[in-house]
């Protein structure tokens, strides 16, 4: 729904926890949020007004991951949990890219009570990425992590 991403468990029936996208209500140009569920059902990332979050779906309390995207346009989300990546393609038909993010770290993080960064940017070139957390400042190479 433009609100919530409701899903069901096939073999009981039962509605699983509901997750809600953040949207405060349906309006004329807000569409249903993208998802995407890892392999094993475990988690969910959603697309949603320019916010793409990462769900833990047995505790949809809080997400693990947020990051802001840019685009207007967007599509062909997938989550790959084995290979710690969300993706997704920004853009039109003119002028589209494929995003990559690392999930390096999530869910650890969201387990430990870890704090969530304040702000990330890549360099120009993609190489680095800068991480502010309350007191710190991390610096990441791009390709590894």
């Amino acid at each position: 729904t433009p609100t919530a991403l409701r899903s069901w468990e096939v073999r009981s029936g039962r509605e699983r926890p509901r997750i809600d996208t953040g949207a405060a209500g349906p309006t004329p140009s807000q569409a249903v949020p993208d998802a995407a569920f890892s392999e094993d059902g475990s988690h969910v990332v959603t697309l949603s007004a320019g916010s793409l979050l990462l769900w833990r779906t047995a505790d949809p309390s809080a997400p693990l991951f947020r990051h802001r995207v840019s685009a207007s346009s967007t599509s062909e989300l997938t989550l790959d949990l084995e290979g710690g990546v969300i993706r997704f393609t920004e853009g039109d038909n003119l002028a589209s890219a494929v995003s990559t993010i690392a999930l390096t770290g999530a869910e650890e993080g969201g387990r430990q009570g870890g704090s969530p960064f304040g702000a990330a940017r890549f360099n120009q070139d993609g190489s680095r990425l800068v991480t502010t957390y309350p007191g710190r400042i991390e610096l990441r190479d791009g390709a590894t992590g």
